[in-house]
């Protein structure tokens, strides 16, 4: 029993005691280390959607709504301002992510879903208020909203199989690439909502110049509607492995 009793004394002699301060700051410690390693694997995981030019398309996106509020009441010159702010917005974040390397799936998906839906929300505006015909309002329209519910099916069932697990975000493997017509369809369609609003804002008569763009804006709008269905602007990049 006095052995005993000495080695546990002896024992617990050697066991350095912590004062409570020392446990907080090493209580504290952990804390700040586990919370820089959350935040780290966080902003690893979404850094690539958090980018500026994405930051700027939906910003774009969101002022949209605001801007065929606009051309409806009736202030087209507020609503001209808005469209060339959304047109410079919509080159300026083309232009970071390619100059400062900030493509990203998400950037491609959403930069046509923006322009997609700027052209819808102000072609109707416009054609509500007897600015635009409105079998272009119509076409525009319907090729725009085909277009991006089948990005949104093909981007959603791309590349797995049914028995498959639905990939996150972050694991998707291919970009939206829009076809050369796509991209002249899409001038068009700016070229004629400026141009109408143009005209409205300064009360000048419809002309030629007017009417033949509203035919060829028309023609493009059709002609690329189909060309999507036969070759989809979404490629994957595996294949090219």
């Amino acid at each position: 029993a006095i052995f005993q009793r000495n080695f546990s004394s002896k024992f617990q002699a050697e066991i350095p005691e912590i004062s409570p301060k020392k446990q907080s700051e090493k209580n504290r410690k952990n804390f700040v280390r586990k919370f820089r390693n959350f935040k780290q694997t966080f902003v690893q995981r979404h850094k690539t959607n958090w980018t500026a030019p994405n930051i700027i398309t939906a910003t774009r996106i969101g002022f949209t709504p605001f801007l065929g509020y606009f051309v409806y009441t009736g202030e087209y010159k507020i609503a001209l301002c808005g469209l060339f702010v959304s047109s410079a917005s919509d080159w300026l974040d083309g232009y970071i992510a390619r100059k400062y390397k900030q493509k990203t799936i998400l950037g491609s998906l959403l930069d046509p879903i923006a322009d997609k839906f700027l052209v819808s929300v102000v072609a109707v505006s416009l054609g509500l208020k007897d600015i635009l015909p409105v079998s272009l309002v119509g076409v525009m329209f319907t090729r725009d909203l085909l277009l991006i519910g089948g990005s949104v099916v093909v981007t959603r069932f791309a590349d797995f199989s049914k028995d498959q697990k639905m990939p996150q975000f972050q694991d998707l493997n291919f970009e939206v690439k829009p076809s050369l017509i796509s991209k002249a369809n899409t001038t068009l369609q700016f070229s004629t909502l400026w141009a109408a609003l143009a005209f409205k804002a300064f009360e000048i008569e419809p002309n030629l110049f007017l009417n033949g763009l509203f035919y060829a804006t028309g023609s493009a709008t059709v002609i690329s509607g189909f060309s999507y269905f036969y070759k989809s602007g979404i490629i994957n990049k595996s294949k090219k492995r």
